[in-house]
């Protein structure tokens, strides 16, 4: 934990030091942060400002890959760490890592951060006010399932606040999770649903709903093994079916 200091230094150094010399500082943070005592020293060397800095201009992808995964283990490892990144300005930085696509396993550390950080409403509101949303959809339409998994339960998180629902309509989300609701598994699905049953407490989100092919994956979820799942698409087809010109089309979902 003694080595964070000059770890951190490397980092910061800004073009000063070898780029090789930054990513194996890099990477040596990243075994740090994996124990609880390496975040501590991390922290009280004022890493998360160096951290941060380091996702928005990274020497290099393999060290853009270790400073989100080091961002990933800080934001999971308590509420302290937590706002000491959200201080720094680790939303916007980490938007940025999501939103440039310079590495597929960066972007899927950065999005774990992420996640971690839309837990607290400060994080999730910076998500949104700094543009998360766009960036976040655009790359649910080309990932696997895991990624997915992970930016739907930030859709979720983000679909839960009122006032955030109208941005997720107006950057298409209803016909992304929608998609993912059709043809994603497990988690993925789940956290799609979860997403959608919020959107759709906004009754002006019905026929949008209804429009981006809605109606067949809810009846469908009826028959989950997940109890959870049938519980979230029963109340989804009630809620529907509150618009009269919903009724038509669930009947002949099924």
């Amino acid at each position: 934990a003694r080595g964070a200091p000059p770890l951190l230094k490397l980092l910061a150094a800004d073009g000063e030091a070898d780029n090789t010399a930054c990513t194996n500082a890099a990477a040596a943070l990243l075994g740090l942060a994996a124990s609880p005592q390496g975040k501590q020293a991390i922290a009280a060397s004022g890493g998360e400002a160096v951290l941060v800095a380091a996702l928005a201009s990274p020497t290099s992808a393999e060290a853009l890959v270790s400073v989100a995964g080091t961002v990933q283990y800080m934001a999971n490892g308590g509420d302290d760490f937590r706002d000491g990144l959200l201080n720094a300005g680790a939303v916007k930085a980490l938007v940025g890592v999501v939103s440039r696509n310079e590495s597929p396993v960066a972007q899927e550390n950065a999005l774990a951060a992420l996640r971690a950080l839309c837990a607290v409403d400060r994080g999730l509101r910076e998500a949104v006010e700094n543009g998360g949303v766009a960036p976040l959809l655009g790359l649910l339409a080309d990932s696997g399932n895991n990624i997915a998994a992970k930016i739907a339960a930030i859709l979720w998180k983000i679909a839960e606040v009122e006032e955030f629902r109208e941005e997720l309509v107006r950057q298409n989300g209803i016909e992304g999770l929608i998609r993912l609701l059709a043809h994603g598994k497990g988690e993925a699905a789940e956290n799609a649903l979860g997403a959608v049953c919020n959107l759709a407490l906004n009754a002006a989100c019905h026929t949008k709903i209804m429009k981006a092919g809605g109606a067949l994956p809810f009846v469908k979820l009826l028959g989950s093994v997940n109890p959870d799942t049938q519980v979230k698409s029963a109340a989804m087809i009630w809620n529907l079916a509150t618009t009269p010109a919903n009724r038509g089309p669930l009947v002949e979902a099924g």
